[in-house]
C-alpha cells in the first residue's frame, strides 16, 4: 500500500526510487562450512565417516562429498545415512541437517528409542523443553492439543529426527499464559 500511494517520481517511498537507491545488506559469496556425512546405527554407532572443507556459493547449491554405501545395503533396514552441513560463518542458522532412510520407513527396525523430556520455565511467557534420546528416533513430533504452532523459528521445529544421544532444546512461548506444564 505505502508503495501504491506513494509511487511518484518525486517521492522517497517510490519503486523507482527504491529500485534506484538500492544496496545489499550482506555480501555473501561463499559460506565456507565443515560437512560430516556418516553412517549409522540406531544404537548410535557410526559406522563410517566423512568429514569435509566444503565451499557452496550463497544462495547456492553444490555437492560438497559422498560416502559409498554399498557396503552397508545388505543392513538397509538397521542403518541410516546422516549428512550435516554446520557453516563456519553466522548465517542465520546454526546447522543444516538431512537423514537419509536405506530402507522405507515402515521396514525400519526400529527399536524403543528411550526418548525422556525436561521442561523448564524460563520466564513468565517461555517454558524451554529439552528432547534426548537413547537411540535413534525417528519422526519426533512434540505438540500441545489445539496449538498448530509451538515453537519459535520455524513451524517445523516441533517435527525433527533425533539421533542416538543427541537431545533438542524447543522454546515454546506462552504469552496468553494459557498453557500448564502438564499439557506439554
Amino acid at each position: 500500500p505505502c508503495v501504491t500511494f506513494n509511487n511518484q517520481v518525486n517521492a522517497f517511498h517510490s519503486y523507482t526510487w527504491g529500485k534506484d537507491h538500492e544496496a545489499p545488506l550482506h555480501e555473501i559469496s561463499f559460506i565456507p562450512a565443515l560437512d560430516e556425512i556418516t553412517v549409522e546405527d540406531f544404537e548410535g554407532s557410526v559406522l563410517r565417516e566423512e568429514r569435509i572443507d566444503a565451499y557452496v556459493d550463497g544462495n547456492g547449491s553444490d555437492r560438497v562429498g559422498e560416502i559409498g554405501i554399498a557396503p552397508f545395503l545388505l543392513h538397509s533396514r538397521d542403518v541410516y545415512l546422516h549428512a550435516r552441513f554446520e557453516p563456519m560463518w553466522e548465517i542465520g542458522q546454526d546447522r543444516i541437517e538431512n537423514f537419509l532412510f536405506l530402507a522405507e520407513p515402515k521396514e525400519l527396525r526400529l527399536a524403543d528409542p528411550g526418548i525422556s523430556s525436561r521442561l523448564v520455565r524460563e520466564e513468565h511467557e517461555l517454558f524451554e523443553l529439552e528432547v534426548t534420546a537413547e537411540r535413534f528416533a525417528a519422526y519426533v513430533r512434540v505438540s500441545i492439543e489445539g496449538r498448530p504452532r509451538l515453537c519459535f523459528g520455524s513451524p517445523d521445529d516441533n517435527f525433527f529426527h533425533l539421533r542416538a544421544g543427541d537431545k533438542r532444546v524447543l522454546h515454546i512461548n506462552d504469552s496468553a499464559g494459557e498453557i500448564t506444564e502438564e499439557e506439554i
